[in-house]
């Protein structure tokens, strides 16, 4: 038994022992420490001290610009035809987290359409100043505005600039909500770019316009009792717009610088007659029933005539008398 072995072989053993568990104990530590050296990347571990080494990370940052915007246009709600508006829309485009200056494109994807109908895509103008009426015309392919954003920084991270549109309705135009799509672009060097899509629309009202072909009717010289026949003729005409119109008429008293004879002795009608026949004129706006035909793109201006008759009253002062017939087309 082991109490009766001499103490000093015992005291050996034990010694022995220890050693074992120790170098044990030491392989174990050192593969673990290899294992945990090798996973986070270090060349050398020591219990004794540590040691280092650098590792050089570095990254390439491009100029870049970004972009954003409204998400539609409206050109107008109520535009009528035959007219031109001028560059008063304002759209802002900016650049939102860029780091570099960039310049904004602009084009039309096509032409305003509204079903069959459409209004050409450089109708539609762009300027850099509000309320121009010379912008220049949208084309189909990107054009350089040479409108330029600044570029954005840590302090003020998106920065931008506006681009101002307008839109020129032909006569005739077609009522109705013409759509298209306005693209805008961000341009920055050397070959960074981004492009936006803007839904747009442009709202044309029914609308008629007037045009006489003569300002004064000279019924000559009449005397008291005696009469013109009902054959004057005035041509109404509506010009560029794009509605039918009905022509409304009405007037005021004849008079002179010393007498005066009642609106009612002229009279008006529809086809012109060889006798004083006709419809008297009043003070107030009559429908007289004549219809003109809404113009088109292609017929833009349509037109009919009205007839005056005057008859002079017995016993009227002599003297020259004038009188204001109002002509109106309603539409």
């Amino acid at each position: 038994m082991d109490v009766f072995k001499p103490f000093h072989t015992k005291l050996f053993g034990d010694f022995i022992k220890t050693e074992r568990i120790y170098r044990l104990i030491s392989t174990f530590a050192a593969a673990y420490l290899a294992l945990f050296a090798a996973t986070i990347g270090l060349t050398q571990f020591t219990f004794a001290g540590t040691a280092s080494n650098t590792v050089v990370a570095s990254v390439s940052i491009p100029s870049s610009c970004f972009i954003s915007g409204a998400n539609s246009i409206n050109l107008g709600n109520s535009l009528q035809p035959d007219t031109n508006y001028p560059a008063s829309t304002s759209f802002t485009v900016n650049d939102p987290g860029g780091n570099a200056a960039s310049n904004i494109l602009i084009a039309a994807s096509g032409n305003w359409m509204l079903g069959s109908n459409s209004i050409y895509f450089g109708n539609v103008i762009w300027s850099n100043t509000l309320n121009s009426a010379t912008g220049t015309g949208l084309t189909n392919t990107l054009a350089n505005t040479l409108i330029q954003i600044p570029a954005p920084s840590s302090g003020t991270p998106t920065t931008n600039s506006n681009v101002y549109l307008g839109i020129q309705i032909p006569a005739g135009q077609a009522p109705g909500v013409y759509t298209s799509n306005i693209l805008f672009q961000n341009s920055c060097y050397p070959s960074n770019s981004v492009t936006l899509t803007v839904p747009t629309t442009a709202n044309v009202v029914p609308f008629c316009y007037i045009s006489l072909s003569t300002n004064t009717i000279n019924f000559g010289s009449i005397a008291p009792g005696a009469n013109v026949p009902t054959a004057n003729t005035v041509v109404v005409s509506n010009p560029g717009g794009n509605a039918a119109a009905n022509v409304l008429v009405d007037g005021t008293n004849w008079a002179s610088s010393s007498s005066s004879f009642g609106v009612s002795n002229t009279i008006w009608d529809v086809s012109s007659q060889t006798t004083y026949n006709g419809v008297a004129l009043s003070n107030s706006l009559a429908i007289t029933g004549i219809i003109l035909a809404a113009p088109n793109t292609v017929n833009t201006i349509t037109s009919n005539d009205i007839y005056f008759g005057l008859g002079v009253p017995t016993a009227t002062v002599a003297g020259t008398y004038t009188q204001n017939i109002l002509i109106e087309n309603s539409c």
